[in-house]
């Protein structure tokens, strides 16, 4: 009864299972002569650009009747338009290969692939219609014979050219990515159309897109090459979003504050945040590195914020770690940043405390600090007394000579050394700067607790102070000296 109705219908049982489908249903959703029954209606319906209306029968089962494709016919206005808006702003590589696919099946023909071309693995993003976007990669190695040749030759077509009809055996499918079960679908009824365009973004090479058509008529191609036009610089731009992502993380993680040691004699803690919170990185750094004898320790605060002053962070990490190879002498090494950075231009600066800790046999810690224009340390005492360790000295990078006034101090078992950055003090709250002095007093409030704990409980105090205002990079390092062995 439904055979000669213009409109799909299919018909499901109490499992969603199809069990009817007539020559409408059947010709859009998977081809003429292709099985529907025992299929999924959800995944006929689902993996189409087609919505169905719901009608329950008598039966216990459902009647579907399927609605106008949500995709507009090719050549249309609607649809260029349906392309523009679907691929704006699609800077997740996988969705925007998916979306291209996507649009071209089933308003172009019923199947499309997207492969990507460079350097390394081939990327192929395929689908049939009925089914749902695949991604495949295919290593080097594995590539099939001819392959090369086919993207080759499928490269050389412009948007305004694209190549075609060609009546394809298998051997195009295959190397434009058609999986086998779609391939032998495909050709169930013999050699495909096929259509292929190279994507391009600013005259570089993307990809090619390959759409198999049920005709050759001269609208197909034109509409095919307002999608690859589109396409080209959807794809790209998801690249160098990726790529740019991938710096990023990249980035972050060489430059991610490194895990407090674990040591006899020592107890050791830091915190940290970043003024842009979301990319995690910033102008403030600490280090904490094994030498002979003890440890050196580096809190510093580069200018600038973001990407760039992350860079620069890593810049004079490294300076510090050659320096580290030439001296033992904090004063030393922070003259020989200095001259690496005036000698590199004397176009950035830094600010730092740099200190060489020194356990003692049975606990207790000598502490050698150089400062370079940075904000001073504070020294907690066992007693909850505390004072400022008063190290000097220019910031680091903007002169040929800079000068230095360093201190040395004992810590005894259960004193605690804290370094910070202007962050902390400089927070700026409803009643203005948190100042040294705030934080002096948290400190001295810090009785039984850890390195880790202080440390956590100095940032907390600033942020709190800000109440929601936007804040510097901010660091904290902390050291504890603890009894060890016996008298």
């Amino acid at each position: 009864m439904a055979d000669g109705a213009p409109f799909g219908v299919l018909v499901g049982d109490n499992t969603g299972t199809v069990v009817y489908g007539n020559v409408s249903a059947v010709e859009h959703l998977v081809g003429p002569g292709r099985p529907v029954l025992g299929r999924a209606v959800s995944e006929l319906v689902d993996g189409s650009h087609y919505t169905a209306r719901a009608h329950p029968l008598a039966d216990g089962c459902t009647a579907w009747y399927l609605d106008e494709p949500a995709v507009p016919p090719q050549g249309d206005l609607e649809y260029a338009l349906c392309v523009a808006d679907t691929l704006a702003g699609s800077l997740d590589l996988a969705q925007a290969l998916g979306q291209v696919v996507t649009l071209a099946v089933p308003a172009l023909g019923p199947w499309a692939a997207v492969s990507l071309v460079g350097d390394g693995p081939l990327r192929h993003v395929s689908l049939l219609k009925g089914g749902g976007p695949v991604d495949r990669t295919v290593g080097r190695r594995h590539v099939g014979p001819g392959t090369y040749a086919v993207i080759e030759a499928a490269a050389r077509n412009t948007e305004e050219h694209p190549s075609g009809p060609i009546l394809d055996d298998g051997t195009w499918l295959a190397a434009l990515g058609a999986t086998p079960e779609q391939a032998d679908m495909l050709l169930a009824d013999g050699p495909v159309c096929l259509w292929t365009v190279a994507l391009r973004s600013g005259g570089l090479l993307v990809g090619i897109l390959a759409v198999a058509m049920a005709t050759a008529s001269v609208n197909e191609p034109t509409t095919l090459a307002g999608l690859a036009h589109r396409a080209g610089a959807a794809i790209a731009t998801a690249q160098a979003f990726e790529e740019g992502a991938a710096l990023a993380r990249a980035l972050r993680t060489s430059l991610a504050p490194p895990p407090m040691p674990v040591t006899g004699g020592l107890l050791f803690g830091a915190a940290h945040r970043a003024a842009q919170e979301a990319s995690e990185m910033g102008g403030d750094f600490y280090d904490v590195r094994p030498e002979p004898g003890g440890w050196s320790l580096t809190i510093g605060d580069v200018c600038g914020k973001g990407i760039e002053a992350a860079v620069l962070t890593g810049q004079v990490r490294q300076a510090l770690l050659t320096a580290s190879l030439v001296d033992t002498d904090p004063v030393a090494r922070l003259r020989l940043l200095n001259q690496a950075m005036f000698e590199g231009g004397g176009r950035s600066y830094v600010t730092l405390v740099h200190a060489m800790v020194t356990p003692g046999p049975q606990g207790g810690a000598e502490v050698k600090v150089a400062c370079g224009g940075h904000p001073v340390p504070f020294l907690r005492r066992r007693d909850g007394n505390v004072t400022e360790v008063v190290a000097r000295g220019t910031l680091i990078g903007m002169l040929s000579e800079v000068r230095f006034q360093p201190a040395s101090v004992a810590l005894q078992p259960g004193d605690v050394i804290v370094f910070t950055t202007d962050g902390l003090s400089d927070a700026r709250g409803p009643g203005g700067h948190l100042g040294m002095a705030a934080l002096a007093r948290c400190l001295a409030d810090c009785e039984g607790m850890s390195p880790q704990s202080i440390a956590d409980r100095l940032l907390q105090l600033s942020l709190e102070h800000l109440d929601g205002r936007a804040h510097d990079d901010m660091a904290v390092l902390a050291v504890q000296a603890v009894q060890t062995g016996t008298p």
